[in-house]
């Protein structure tokens, strides 16, 4: 959603709603301020709800006393409310009950327009005119001192004179009217009529009482006994009854009127009230109101539902108090206790009955009740910090207290007078104090002293806070301790207190978010991060209330960040040390691990670097370069340390920079370039000359080729020989050169003269030649007669046959393919496989000792397929130990195996495998001897365990470094409710290394 486009037009169109709802709610106020000053009329009394409508609303709100009416305004009363207007011309309407009306403005003349009901017209001088709506047509009456009767009932309008003499000017002529005439309109025009009937009693607004007796009386020109009164509630006497003289009626307002068969009165509007009609309120009667003050000011009240204007009277000591007055309320300052009576009457009515209160002085309060400090209680104060003392009393003028160092009072250090139940002092010295308190009520009287209560004070100077207010710490790293110290506090009954130290973020402490708790005036505490804080301190006696010390604002920031370094060149002899070489393959780490004593030697070199440490690093950050220009890095390492050691350094020169992190991660500049020289230790930059020693210097080798020994003395520490052969003196060509590591090396050469020597070379690349030996091959004819015996001649035979059998130390490795097959049974299924296995192979390691016994160590692996990716086959680690019989013809052997293997099942038509493992104890039986010039080797093997293992195997060798071989093997095992068998034809090919 684009929420910009959005706010673009909700807030216009919330400020428009809230605009509109703003004017709903003032406009009449606005309007109505505006209009004030052309009103045409002022509502200056009324009773109960009365409505007005505004020419500019839609709808009736409720009128105010006050209120000004303009041209238009329409007004209406209730059966139970009346009202009464001054028009702007000084007329006086009175607008009886159920009566509507409307309000027209033409110049200096104000017209009346009756929609329903009746009004009385008050005109008290020839100045006031007014219009009046009769049948349609405006009439303007204007008198001296008149009263005018205006009724508009069920559509028609009449005017009664009441009393005087009223004008009429009706299309400019003027007529006059007197009491006792009506006016009307009648097919178009004004008639005026003489009223039949002159009602005399009861006038209109009369009041009259709900027990009184009402004799109406009236003036007539015929027969009065023909003649009735009729009664209604209704100005259109829609409802009535006819009545008689003396009769009584329930409260409300009645209309009423004399009519008989030839003629009919006017009718007059009275209202008939209860005997009572004010209620009194408050006081209350027998009310005791307190004097709490040299005065009071008491409050009356009243209720009346019929009149607005009423008379009070008030009557108590040296007081006689009367008001007239145009509200319900009204209120005296009293400052004289005794007896009171009042009561109230609407003007020119009865008085209502006495009512009776009195006005007494409070009782004198009792002591105050000392809250804080408990007695005995220890007061640990910081600095200028002041002590609290609270008690319990009524509300009272003023608080004496007095505190002492003596408990008779007689030594006073602090004597106040307050008006509130709470003292702040600041004691001077440390030591015990006394203190009691009493009360001044508002009349000043004086309660008993309080309980003396007893307290010690120990005063703490805040300048031997360390660190001081507004302090800034400075830490190297984070979670460095800081230690805040302050005095320690006095010792009262032989006991010392407690202490908190208490860390805050904030000075009012809302959050404490360390504290220590110590007997000792000093700790220690760790900020989580830098910032602003705030410490205290907090002191706790045995068996007494806690006090704290005023905060102290402490600054925690980080060191400055780290600068950049500073290095110099450095010149490093290389350290050379002797370890174990490095299996290069997983044949010489299986030799290492079986036969230590066959691992060579070798050097290492290392080289530590140092530099000056630098205060507050965490860290370093070492790079060391091939060029000054810092093209080609060699090492970019993190360190902990000011130093590194380099392992498989070289000679030659580098350069080095170094930056540093400090405990706040910030990382420095790089430090300057410097230079880093590593050199050797002279001993290894001297090879010595190698001493030869075969062939002998001029040795004579007989024969067209001879196998030639070399040998010589062999060096301390790794080296490399180089063998150089050649058949010329300055060996400007070289017949042979090879490159070896041992101190011997046999070769066959063919017949001639030939020159050698040793060439020995250290792997830091330095060297040394040999002096220069010579040998001959040569080839002779000699025919010797043999003069050895037939017996001789055999003997020698079986020791050659004998020797041919003989077998060395060696490593191997063996590749076979197999025609493989896999079974397992179940009772109700099987799963099967078979294939040809190219991926099968042995690694070995056989050693004799002393040409008596012998041990053989083998790793073997073969698999084959049994469904997409699933495949079974055996992982085998096997070492086993023989012992030579018969010039190692038969060996017999046993050992110990490991093996892994995998087995099948099938589970919701799927097949599932599950790794295995067994150990097991293979015996052997092997059997050498020499068929067709050949050495032969036939072995028989058997495994016992939870995999059995059976194997035949026949191997022929070839100049005793390869051998080929046939053979047929077996594994069989059982898991799981099931068979497992596996079988392979295997040929294999063997290759070995002699030692």
């Amino acid at each position: 959603m684009n929420t910009n486009r959005l706010d673009f037009i909700l807030f216009p169109l919330l400020l428009c709603i809230f605009l509109a709802s703003l004017y709903s709610l003032l406009s009449d106020q606005i309007v109505t301020n505006s209009l004030k000053a052309d009103s045409i009329a002022q509502v200056i009394q009324m009773n109960n709800t009365v409505k007005t409508k505004k020419s500019f609303n839609y709808h009736w709100i409720n009128t105010r006393s006050g209120e000004a009416l303009n041209e238009n305004d329409q007004i209406f009363t209730y059966n139970n409310s009346s009202a009464e207007i001054k028009l702007k011309s000084g007329a006086k309407i009175h607008v009886t009950p159920n009566s509507l009306i409307s309000l027209k403005s033409q110049g200096e003349q104000t017209g009346i327009n009756i929609e329903n009901g009746l009004i009385l017209a008050d005109l008290s001088n020839t100045n006031e005119k007014i219009k009046v709506d009769l049948g349609g047509e405006e009439v303007e009456l204007s008198s001296k001192d008149a009263q005018l009767q205006i009724t508009k009932q069920d559509g028609k309008s009449k005017i009664e004179i009441i009393k005087g003499e009223v004008i009429l000017k009706d299309k400019g002529n003027a007529i006059s009217l007197k009491q006792g005439q009506l006016l009307s309109k009648k097919n178009g025009k004004l008639n005026i009529d003489e009223s039949p009937i002159n009602l005399l009693f009861p006038i209109n607004g009369s009041i009259l009482r709900e027990q009184e007796r009402i004799s109406f009386d009236w003036k007539s020109s015929s027969n009065k006994t023909e003649e009735r009164v009729f009664i209604s509630k209704y100005s259109n006497f829609k409802k009535y009854k006819i009545t008689k003289n003396n009769t009584k009626l329930r409260p409300g307002v009645y209309y009423w009127k004399v009519s008989s068969k030839e003629k009919e009165s006017g009718l007059r509007m009275f209202r008939v009230l209860p005997e009572t009609t004010t209620y009194l309120e408050k006081p209350q009667a027998e009310e005791i109101l307190i004097l709490n003050n040299e005065s009071k000011v008491v409050h009356f009240n009243w209720k009346d539902e019929h009149f607005n204007s009423f008379d009070f009277e008030l009557t108590g000591p040296e007081i006689v108090e009367k008001k007239n007055l145009n509200s319900n309320f009204t209120s005296l300052s009293l400052s004289t206790a005794g007896s009171y009576k009042w009561r109230i009457r609407p003007t020119s009515q009865a008085w209502s009955e006495y009512r009776d209160f009195d006005l007494s002085e409070p009782f004198l309060p009792s002591a105050p009740i000392p809250s804080t400090p408990k007695n005995n209680e220890i007061i640990t104060l910081f600095g200028e910090t002041k002590s609290s003392f609270r008690w319990t009393g009524e509300r009272a003028a003023n608080y004496h207290v007095q505190i002492s160092k003596d408990i008779d009072f007689k030594t006073l250090v602090s004597e106040q007078k307050i008006s509130s139940n709470v003292l702040l002092w600041a004691p001077k010295s440390t030591g015990t104090y006394h203190y009691r308190v009493r009360q001044l009520d508002s009349l000043s009287r004086e309660t008993a002293f309080s309980k003396t209560i007893t307290f010690k004070v120990d005063l703490i100077d805040n300048s031997n806070f360390i660190p001081k207010a507004g302090t800034k710490i400075v830490l190297s790293k984070p979670k460095e301790k800081v230690t805040f110290k302050w005095k320690e506090s006095s010792k009262f009954n032989n006991e010392r207190p407690k202490y908190f130290l208490e860390v805050s973020k904030t000075s009012d402490f809302n959050e404490v978010i360390i504290t220590k708790e110590t007997f000792s005036n000093n700790s220690s505490v760790t900020f989580p991060t830098i910032g602003d804080y705030f410490w205290r301190t907090k002191v706790i006696y045995p068996n007494q209330k806690e006090t704290f010390s005023s905060p102290q604002k402490v600054i925690i920031t980080p060191t400055p960040a780290p600068s950049r370094p500073v290095i110099e060149d450095l010149n490093i002899e290389i350290k050379v040390n002797s370890i174990l070489k490095k299996a290069k393959d997983f044949i010489l780490n299986l030799i290492n691990i079986l036969i230590p004593s066959a691992s060579a030697s070798e050097l290492n070199t290392s080289a530590r670097i140092t530099w000056k440490d630098v205060e507050n690093s965490k860290n370093y950050i070492l790079e060391i370069y091939k060029d000054k220009n810092l093209n080609e890095l060699i090492l970019s390492v993190t360190l902990d340390s000011n130093s590194y050691t380099l392992n498989s350094v070289r000679e030659g020169t580098y350069f080095w920079r170094i930056a540093t992190i400090d405990h706040w991660d910030r990382q420095s500049e790089f430090s300057n370039l410097s230079k880093i020289v590593f050199s050797l230790p002279r001993i290894y930059k001297e090879v010595p000359s190698t001493k030869l020693l075969l062939p002998k210097n001029h040795a004579l080798f007989k024969g067209k080729r001879s196998s030639i020994r070399f040998k010589w003395k062999a060096h301390q520490g790794p080296l490399k020989y180089s063998l150089l052969i050649s058949k010329n003196k300055n060996f400007s060509k070289l017949y042979v050169k090879r490159t070896i590591e041992t101190n011997k090396y046999n070769i066959r050469l063919s017949q001639g003269q030939y020159y050698w020597k040793i060439v020995a070379k250290n792997q830091f690349g330095y060297e040394s030649e040999s002096t220069v030996r010579k040998f001959l091959i040569k080839e002779e004819k000699v025919i010797k007669k043999s003069t050895k015996t037939k017996r001789e001649k055999q003997e020698k035979k079986r020791k050659r046959r004998q020797t041919s059998l003989l077998s060395s130390s060696n490593f191997f490795f063996q590749y076979e393919v197999l025609s493989s097959s896999f079974e397992q049974s179940y009772s109700t299924y099987s799963i099967n496989a078979d294939g040809i296995v190219f991926s099968s192979f042995k690694l070995g390691n056989f050693h004799i000792f002393n040409q008596k016994s012998s041990i053989e160590t083998t790793l073997r692996r073969f698999s084959g397929q049994v469904y997409n990716d699933l495949s079974y086959g055996v992982l085998s680690f096997q070492s086993i130990y023989g012992r030579f019989f018969f010039d190692q013809r038969l060996k017999l052997s046993i050992g110990a195996s490991i093996n892994s293997y995998t087995s099948y099942l099938r589970s919701s038509g799927n097949i599932q495998e599950e790794k295995n493992s067994s150990l097991g104890i293979p015996l052997a039986v092997k059997l050498r001897y020499n068929l067709f010039s050949m050495k032969n080797e036939t072995t028989g093997l058997y495994s016992l365990g939870d995999l059995s293992h059976m194997e035949i195997d026949q191997r022929v060798y070839f100049k005793n470094s390869f051998s080929i071989g046939l053979g047929y093997e077996s594994y069989s095992a059982k898991k799981d409710s099931s068979e497992i068998k596996m079988t392979n034809v295997k040929t294999s090919i063997r290759y070995q290394i002699n030692y």
